[in-house]
């Protein structure tokens, strides 16, 4: 009977023991797989950048390699001045841990957003900030020149003086200026995050060496040339790029004009300017539809060059690993013929 009983207590023993462990696995499981989804929900540490133009998005991103996440706000293949900011990309601006963006009249949603606290001042970079600005160039611009012309002859008021001495916002066309732009990344991010500091600042510095070196090609090409100008048969974003190299030049627009159909003492002033100086090649830039530089061609035999002014690039581009740099150096090589041949 003694048998009987200690039978059964250890039958139960053993089951209540069982159900201690099966209950303790159990719970155990729960806590690691609510551990994994803490883990898998929680937001990336890493800091948040997000950037206006492809330029300083370049910049940011060689700067901050693995310890930050960078984006651009500029989607691909869009001009800086059709862009407006959608609802979603104001949500993305607050929840970046900065945003890097150039200013100008081309931004100007940036500074509303900032005058109305949207956007915290601690959490932007302003390029323009850092490097000595220029005014948008009227000499030089044929298209300009003309209608001055124009309203001279009819004794005409210059009722658009005020745009024509607008600041040129183009300021990384000068690799110099990009040196201080990426300087000031650099500083911005080791302020945010200083213990990442000899990361920032190693990547800055072999960034830097790179747009040193492409400026100093610019000058050779520049020095050597059998010819000390460009033609532009397109708009002219270049007035801090010429200036660094002391370059002349001659362009259609002006740097932000809107494009539309080329007024037909523009196409004949270029082409007449073409024939006269015999220029084998003139530029066009980035995303332009390029009319006006196609009559330009096939009126007086020049060549068309592309100089990418880096503002933006196309998602073929960016799939294929463009950098600053890398279409720098085909404008270092566009340049040196249209100098030379």
């Amino acid at each position: 009977m003694s048998r009987i009983i200690n039978k059964k207590l250890r039958k139960t023993l053993n089951l209540f023991l069982a159900s201690i462990i099966f209950f303790s696995l159990v719970f155990l499981m729960g806590s690691l797989l609510g551990a994994c989804a803490t883990e898998a929900d929680e937001p990336d540490a890493d800091l948040k950048i997000v950037t206006t133009l492809f330029v300083s998005y370049d910049f940011a991103r060689s700067i901050s390699g693995d310890q930050a996440d960078v984006s651009m706000l500029l989607p691909p293949g869009v001009d800086v001045h059709s862009f407006e900011p959608t609802p979603q990309d104001i949500i993305k601006l607050n929840d970046a841990d900065l945003l890097i963006y150039n200013g100008g009249h081309s931004e100007a949603w940036v500074k509303r957003l900032l005058d109305s606290g949207e956007l915290h001042p601690e959490n932007t970079l302003r390029m323009m900030d850092f490097v000595e600005l220029r005014e948008e160039t009227v000499s030089g611009i044929i298209e300009i020149e003309a209608e001055h012309d124009h309203e001279n002859d009819h004794d005409h008021d210059h009722e658009h003086e005020d745009e024509q001495h607008r600041v040129d916002e183009h300021i990384w066309t000068s690799p110099v200026n990009a040196v201080a732009m990426s300087a000031a990344i650099r500083d911005k991010l080791i302020e945010i995050d200083s213990d990442n500091a000899g990361v920032y600042t190693s990547n800055f510095d072999v960034l830097a060496d790179g747009l040193t070196d492409l400026h100093h090609r610019f000058q050779a090409v520049v020095s050597a040339g059998e010819r000390d100008f460009i033609i532009v048969g397109d708009r002219f974003p270049l007035i801090y790029f010429v200036a660094e190299y002391g370059l002349n030049y001659y362009a259609a627009y002006e740097a932000c004009a809107a494009e539309s159909e080329p007024k037909p003492r523009t196409v004949t002033a270029l082409i007449d300017l073409v024939k006269e100086t015999d220029a084998p090649y003139l530029f066009t830039i980035e995303f332009s539809n390029e009319r006006l530089a196609d009559q330009i061609s096939a009126e007086s035999g020049a060549d068309k060059l592309q100089f990418h002014t880096v503002h933006n690039v196309t998602q073929e581009q960016i799939s294929e690993g463009a950098t600053y740099i890398s279409l720098m150096q085909q404008n270092v090589r566009n340049l040196e013929k249209a100098l030379n041949e």
